[in-house]
């Protein structure tokens, strides 16, 4: 028996029709196992940061009773000149970077030429260390006294200078850290 003409073009419809919706609900189910896998990998990294931020909190209580700098009482470097203030911006990044486990490789001071009581000091320093030393390092700086602000931060993987690499480890990291303080004469 011949089908006619016109019944053709119907079957060829119905049979595009289901492939069409049978290929979309591939692609749903492909999508949807993806989504499970994408969710996964979601989960196992927020566990991880979690777990980050928890011991970075715990580092910071930690060092928040150690700091090697005074309560906040002046939010001023309090010093003769601009050169003296410099100085002892440049011995309190050594000092916390040193207790913090972190090495600072070279920093670099100016200072504002106004005679204004109340002057600005900008620091360029270079720390190295892992995540949690810098973290450290950052937190100290702003929290005490005197006021130091941190204007930039760029970090940069750095290499390792011993030859051990523990890939548990955080990675080795070098900072660029733009900050500045004020400072007011003695006087």
């Amino acid at each position: 028996m011949k089908l006619p003409a016109s019944a053709i073009p119907n079957i060829d419809r119905r049979i595009a029709a289901t492939l069409l919706y049978l290929c979309l609900l591939g692609s749903a189910l492909v999508f949807a196992i993806l989504g499970q896998f994408d969710l996964a990998a979601m989960r196992a990294e927020g566990e991880a940061k979690t777990a980050l931020l928890t011991r970075l909190s715990r580092a910071n209580l930690a060092s928040a009773a150690s700091d090697t700098r005074q309560p906040m009482s002046n939010p001023f470097v309090t010093a003769e000149t601009a050169t003296t203030a410099a100085a002892e911006i440049d011995r309190l990044i050594r000092a916390i970077a040193a207790k913090a486990g972190g090495t600072v490789l070279s920093t670099q001071a100016t200072s504002e030429t106004s005679n204004a009581p109340v002057r600005r000091i900008d620091v360029q320093a270079v720390i190295e260390g892992n995540l949690e030393i810098i973290q450290r390092v950052l937190f100290n700086l702003e929290a005490g006294s005197p006021m130091i602000f941190i204007d930039d931060l760029t970090l940069i993987k750095a290499e390792r200078r011993s030859g051990r690499t523990d890939v548990a480890q955080s990675p080795h990291l070098q900072a660029n850290v733009a900050m500045n303080a004020f400072w007011r004469s003695k006087q």
